[in-house]
């Protein structure tokens, strides 16, 4: 009963707002409407920054929380790749010397805690909802600019994060997925 009331606080709303309205975003892309795509877009990329906030301000972290945030996190980022795939394909092929490296990294950061834990996990680190934010920021700036050299930093941003992952899962163990950091985390548990 309490997972059921859980869900229904408004910050895992707002995350799961991000799943339930992405079909609607292949909609507009495959329907080839920018503008409804860009205000949709700009609309449930916008519940990322509030989901946390809301939760923070009024004390409603919760695990099916963290788990449900993740989840909306990862289907908006990769359904945001392959927007930006399938509109500028070339993009995607220039930056494709870090994209295999990328993959890679992301792997092994869902393999490691697969095998040492039993279980999936994407830790909410800074550097990790930096790169989130960063690659919303590039698919709204696609409407206007080349976005060739800005999707490398966020392919590097997400690359550093990932490695950042890798390192409090080998160092650390089974962490809170809100661990901020590395050194957050060095701080937190260094004494296990």
């Amino acid at each position: 009963m309490t997972e059921k009331r859980d869900l229904l606080k408004a910050p895992n709303l707002l995350s799961l707002s991000r799943i339930v309205f992405l079909p609607l975003l292949y909609l507009f892309l495959f329907a080839r409407w920018p503008l409804p795509l860009f205000i949709s877009f700009s609309i449930l990329g916008s519940t990322d920054l509030f989901d946390g906030m809301v939760a923070r301000k009024f004390n409603l972290i919760t695990e099916i929380g963290k788990n449900l945030d993740t989840l909306a996190d990862a289907f908006f980022v990769f359904s945001t790749a392959f927007f930006i795939l399938y509109l500028y394909p070339g993009v995607m092929r220039d930056n494709l010397y870090l994209l295999i490296p990328l993959f890679t990294l992301f792997g092994i950061s869902l393999l490691i805690p697969l095998i040492k834990f039993r279980k999936l996990m994407v830790l909410h680190t800074n550097m990790m909802r930096f790169s989130v934010v960063l690659v919303y920021f590039t698919f709204l700036s696609s409407f206007f600019i080349d976005i060739t050299i800005l999707l490398s930093i966020v392919i590097v941003s997400f690359m550093i994060g990932i490695i950042e992952l890798i390192a409090i899962y080998l160092r650390f163990g089974d962490v809170d997925l809100d661990t901020r950091s590395y050194r957050i985390a060095k701080m937190r548990y260094a004494r296990r």
